[in-house]
Parts: C-alpha cells; sequence; structure tokens
C-alpha cells in the first residue's frame, strides 16, 4: 500500500510537471518592418509575401543632404523563402542585389559598398511602425528646425 501511494504521488508530480512544461511560452508577434539608425540616417522596410515567394517590399528612409533632412520612399523587389531572403534595387538601371537572413526579429543583408566593393553585413531590427516612427522623431532631435525639412 505504502509502495503504491509513493507511486502514485509521484505519478501525480510528475503529469503536473509536464503539464506546465506544455504551457506555450509568450511569443513575440511579427514585426511590422526591418529598421536601421545609424549616423547617417533612419532606414525601414516592410513587404508582403506573394504565393511564389517573390515580395515587394516599400522601403522608407530619411538621410541628412547636403544638412537637410530628406525623406525617401522607394519600392524593391525580392524574394523570401524561410529565413533566406534576396532584396533587389535597380537605381538608374544598374541591378543591385543583397542577399541575407531574417531571424529572431533580425534582417542581415550582404550589401556590396559602392566605393570600395567591399561586402558589408547590414542589420535591421524588426520593428512596430509606431517604433519607427519614434525613431525618426529622435533623429529630427539631432538636426535643428530649419534642417528638418
Amino acid at each position: 500500500m505504502k509502495k503504491t501511494c509513493v507511486s502514485l504521488l509521484f505519478l501525480v508530480r510528475l503529469v503536473w510537471i509536464l503539464a506546465a512544461c506544455q504551457t506555450p511560452l509568450a511569443s513575440n508577434p511579427a514585426p511590422d518592418g526591418y529598421m536601421r539608425v545609424s549616423d547617417d540616417g533612419v532606414r525601414y522596410m516592410t513587404w508582403t509575401v506573394n504565393d511564389d515567394k517573390t515580395i515587394s517590399v516599400t522601403w522608407s528612409f530619411l538621410v541628412p543632404i547636403n544638412g537637410k533632412l530628406t525623406p525617401f520612399t522607394g519600392t524593391l523587389t525580392g524574394h523570401q523563402d524561410g529565413e533566406k531572403i534576396t532584396v533587389t534595387t535597380d537605381p538608374l538601371g544598374k541591378k543591385i542585389t543583397s542577399n541575407g537572413t531574417i531571424k529572431d526579429g533580425v534582417m542581415v543583408l550582404n550589401a556590396v559598398d559602392p566605393k570600395t566593393g567591399a561586402i558589408n553585413k547590414v542589420t535591421y531590427t524588426g520593428v512596430t511602425t509606431e517604433e519607427f516612427n519614434q525613431a525618426l522623431i529622435e533623429f529630427k532631435k539631432k538636426y535643428p528646425p530649419a534642417q528638418q525639412g
């Protein structure tokens, strides 16, 4: 009888522990887009994935040009397959493609430096639209109102 009670108690604890392990962890929602903030600007990409895994990208950025903050918005194309991503832009008729990965809310693109030809890893962090808008506000604080466009 004593052995049965100990076994039953062990079984109850085991079931309780296993049930606790099955509790789903809070997951982070998918970001609205990916942002990169540097001394020379704030960049933000968001996209939709089509059935054939091609992506239509909207790219927004704010950079200083001749001392004045200038906003830009453009479109890019690409391909996303799981964690792998390719983004292509076509400035002045010359296609530039960057390959990279998306993992754990971070996108890393291998981008060619136009001045040196070197390949640099460029990191974008997954953010909400609100976080991007806040980053724009913070970036603008570095410039006097007359330079904010």
